[in-house]
């Protein structure tokens, strides 16, 4: 029997499975490729409102009607004088003024001729400062600037509104007044004078508006007029 011939397939097989290529392993899974989203576009900024926002109470030169002392006024000012406050002869109780004279201060660059400091019980209700009459579109132009339009404009006058004080312009005879007022305060300067006055209101008059908005006297007048009239009353 010849065994050579017949292991020869056999070997030829084997070295045929031998030489074959192993297979491929299989291919790692790729991740999913990421999608960048697109930027958002930048935020717009917010649209700036028409007015101003304003201020609790407006100060002048860090001197705020509602929260300086009297003392302090005196420490600031150690060249003023002080007087009583007077109405038609009567002096009022508790309500002080301070006088700064000419030269010494300046408000939206304008010289200031005289300068008024009201005090109620030792707290400073309003600043009323004298300066040329002429000066009224100039210095409004200032105050514009920094605290945007007034709410009320007027010939001769022009309000600026804050939740507790007043910034105001106004001609009083040949004279431009700027005055920072603390609302309750002003209208607590009127109450007393008028109790001073032994005034009693008419039936059915308007009490004085003490919610902070243009205050009220019981005849209805409006508190700048009001202390236009006393800061002319010859019985001062």
């Amino acid at each position: 029997m010849n065994t050579r011939g017949g292991h020869l397939p056999t070997l030829l097989m084997l070295v045929g499975f031998g030489c074959s290529p192993a297979p491929e392993p299989p291919k790692a899974l790729q991740p999913a490729p990421v999608v960048e989203k697109p930027a958002a576009p930048p935020a717009r900024p917010p649209i700036v409102a028409a007015r101003v926002q304003r201020p609790d109470r407006y100060d002048f030169n860090g001197e705020i009607p509602g929260v300086q002392t009297l003392d302090e006024f005196r420490a600031r000012h150690p060249k003023s004088t002080e007087q009583s406050y007077m109405s038609a002869g009567h002096k009022v109780p508790g309500v002080v003024q301070g006088i700064v004279d000419q030269h010494q201060l300046t408000v939206a660059g304008r010289d200031v001729l005289r300068a008024e400091y009201t005090f109620v019980d030792g707290i400073l209700a309003r600043i009323d400062l004298y300066c040329e009459a002429q000066r009224l579109h100039e210095t409004a132009a200032t105050i514009r600037e920094e605290h945007g339009d007034p709410d009320e404009e007027s010939a001769g006058r022009r309000t600026w509104e804050g939740t507790r004080g007043n910034l105001r312009l106004t001609i009083r005879e040949q004279s431009l007044v700027v005055t920072f007022e603390d609302q309750q305060l002003s209208a607590e300067i009127v109450q007393r004078v008028l109790a001073a006055q032994s005034f009693r209101p008419e039936p059915n008059s308007e009490a004085p508006d003490r919610s902070g908005r243009r205050g009220q006297t019981a005849r209805g007048v409006d508190l700048s007029d009001f202390f236009s009239r006393a800061s002319n009353d010859p019985g001062r």
